[in-house]
């Protein structure tokens, strides 16, 4: 588990970036492997190191978890199995393609609402969204 006591610790500095990104696309700290959905494989982004010249994580925000330590040490274990970036279980959405933003009047009480909609999502969908303002919405033709 990405939180588990045993590969961070409680309260592991290791956290921070993740959680002051909360809520927020984090997709910028990876380069993904292939532009088809189906077959996405994240990786870090890497950057040469001016010191060693090695190849590294590229983590401007801060070291996060299962990212090794900059230089060689014998107290970092990578023997966590598949980072938490990889486990199909903390992925909560995909990116949009494209997205647009689609206004909506009601004619009898003049009332408009702007939402921003997918590309990828049907009227359905538009419209389970679009209760929040309206929630007799799907009565209407």
């Amino acid at each position: 588990s990405m939180v588990s006591t045993q590969s961070t610790g409680t309260g592991s500095i290791l956290l921070k970036p993740i959680l002051n990104a909360g809520g927020k696309d984090i997709s910028h700290w990876f380069n993904a492997n292939s532009t088809s959905k189906t077959d996405f494989d994240p990786m870090v982004r890497t950057h040469i190191d001016r010191k060693t010249g090695c190849e590294v994580p590229h983590t401007p925000q801060g070291r996060f978890i299962h990212i090794p330590p900059a230089y060689p040490s014998a107290t970092w274990a990578n023997d966590f199995g598949t980072p938490w970036w990889k486990d199909e279980s903390y992925c909560i959405g995909h990116l949009s393609n494209k997205t647009r933003k689609i206004r909506i009047i009601n004619t009898l009480t003049s009332q408009e609402h702007t939402i921003e909609v997918c590309s990828e999502e049907n009227l359905e969908e538009i419209l389970n969204r679009f209760y929040k303002y309206n929630k007799h919405a799907a009565s209407y033709t």
